[in-house]
């Protein structure tokens, strides 16, 4: 499968992908699903922040630590 996306992050050296998904992305979910699986078929991490679930951004950073680093409590 090849895809087009426009990723907002990347880190090569962690081979991890970052997307901001505003209301954009609301009517292109399968697509989205389509890029994550490509992109981890090639051994890249998919994280995506969603716009819908902002409060659950700290988590996420959290849960990938490896990428943002410990932060504060």
């Amino acid at each position: 499968m090849q895809t087009v996306t426009q990723i907002n992050i990347l880190s090569v050296q962690e081979q991890a992908t970052i997307y901001i998904d505003g209301p954009d992305h609301d009517s292109i979910q399968a697509r989205d699903a389509d890029i994550t699986e490509c992109l981890e078929n090639q051994g890249y991490s998919c994280l995506r922040f969603s716009y819908r679930n902002q409060t659950d951004w700290p988590n996420l950073c959290r849960a990938h630590s490896y990428l943002f680093g410990e932060g504060r409590s």
